[in-house]
């Protein structure tokens, strides 16, 4: 009798182990390579020549950092019933780019660059808001053909303040 509790016990195990590990099968391990390739180019080209323009405008002492998600920046800072649902708000999202202090990578402000292929009107207001609840100051530029410093002066004014 002992051996039949035994041996039971036995081919329960191994048939528990092979379900868990028909359960945790990965589709992709049955490929012999990923099919991931990558980009040419991060940005395109309307958003290469805007990061250009900035590079060339800003004032020594920024980094600009390109296609930033919001999850990496920003957290929610009281816990409630509603932080899944606000750390839902940030998943997914992004900035076309980011002004930091060079030295410190503290952020200054984020920017939208409204290029044609963006988000819908709808998801700049929720980015909008988001941002505008965190404290991070948002510029928004279009596309066009040739910027100047003017056009970035705001950014250098509000960095120079240290009011961010």
């Amino acid at each position: 009798m002992p051996y039949l509790v035994l041996g039971l016990l036995i081919i329960g195990a191994v048939i528990y182990s092979v379900i868990i590990k028909i359960k945790h099968l990965d589709p992709l391990d049955k490929l012999s390579s990923w099919p991931y390739e990558k980009k040419q180019q991060v940005l395109s080209p309307l958003e290469m020549a805007f990061y250009q323009a900035l590079l060339a405008h800003l004032q020594p002492g920024l980094a600009v950092m390109a296609k930033v998600r919001l999850d990496d920046i920003l957290y929610v800072a009281q816990k409630s019933r509603e932080t899944g649902a606000l750390r839902d708000k940030l998943a997914g999202r992004g900035l076309d780019f980011l002004i930091c202090e060079s030295a410190t990578l503290r952020p200054v402000c984020a920017l939208d660059f409204d290029d044609p292929l963006d988000a819908p009107a709808g998801q700049k207001e929720t980015l909008a808001k988001i941002l505008t609840a965190a404290h991070l100051r948002l510029f928004s530029f279009q596309p066009q053909y040739e910027y100047t410093a003017a056009d970035f002066q705001p950014i250098n004014d509000l960095f120079a303040s240290g009011n961010y």
